[in-house]
This record gives structure tokens, sequence and C-alpha cells, in this order.
């Protein structure tokens, strides 16, 4: 009988024992997925790192305001320096660019074009955009650039980011 009970409550306490693992990993794994997780209000949509020609001249960043409010760009900072004064509407797509008019003619891009200054690795490198007045931040990670190619954050909720399978999508 002592041993009959010694083994049911050992099995009670290793029930007991596995629940607790159990609940306590799906907290942990909970937590981890939305840490992971994230709808920054403005986002990197595509890099132009390294264009055929000048990089000074021809170098673009597509962003994108996810919201439906307006947001204000100078709230906002790329790798440490705040982004111009601006007005962007809810769901506007935009590109910032380091020669406004250079830009425009070479790509003739539909979209509103901001000029900024920005230097973009080709050898690679993460973009982090910022919200200076809250915790909202936006990282874009690219790899060795080819020239003439740019990264596109794919669509859908993947946050996967590829070289562009032919050149562009600018706009």
């Amino acid at each position: 009988r002592k041993r009959k009970r010694w083994i049911r409550d050992r099995a009670k306490t290793m029930f007991k024992s596995l629940l607790l693992f159990t609940s306590l990993f799906l907290f942990l794994v909970s937590i981890s997925v939305s840490a992971q997780v994230s709808n920054p209000d403005l986002i990197i949509n595509e890099i132009m790192p390294n264009p055929i020609g000048s990089d000074t001249d021809y170098e673009w960043m597509e962003l994108k305001n996810t919201t439906n409010k307006t947001l204000l760009l100078n709230e906002w900072e790329l790798n440490g320096d705040i982004l111009p004064e601006t007005y962007i509407s809810p769901g506007e797509i935009f590109l910032i660019s380091r020669n406004v008019d250079k830009v425009f003619e070479k790509y003739s891009p539909h979209v509103r074009n901001i000029q900024t200054s920005f230097s973009l690795s080709n050898s690679g490198a993460t973009l982090t955009l910022n919200n200076i007045t809250n915790s909202d931040t936006s990282d874009f990670i690219y790899s060795s650039s080819t020239e003439g190619i740019s990264f596109e954050l794919l669509e859908g909720n993947c946050n996967k980011i590829e070289k562009h399978h032919s050149s562009n999508s600018i706009g």
C-alpha cells in the first residue's frame, strides 16, 4: 500500500511539474512571438543602394505610412538622423532621395519625392526608422547589393526582404 501511494503521489507530482513546464513554455513562446510581430506606422518598403550611375545622384528609399492617420515625417529618424519636416498621408508611399531632380529624371516616379541626406552601403546594412515621440521602430536589413537592382519588402506578413527580380518597382 505504501508503495502504491508513493507511486500515485509521485505520478501526481510529475503531472503537476509537466503541466507547469508546459504552461511556462507556452507563455514564453507567446511572448517571443508577440515581440517579433510588429506593425510600425512607417516602414521602408524598397531601397536602391547601388543604382546604375552615381550613388550620390540616384540612391533612393521608398517609405510607406501603414496607418490610417497622417504622420509628421520629422518625428522619425533614419539611423539617428531626423527626417525632413513634411506630412505623410494615410497609406501614402513616397520616396526620399539624395537628389530629387536626378531621381525624377532617371526613374520618373509617380509618387512624392523628398530630398534628404543619407548614404546606402553597397555591401549591406541595417536601416532603422525610429519614431522619436514613442517606441515605434522598423528595421530594413539588406545584404550586398547588385548594381541597378533594388531591395524590396515582400507583400504580406512575412517581413522578408529580397532583391527585386528585375530592377526595381519604384512607387
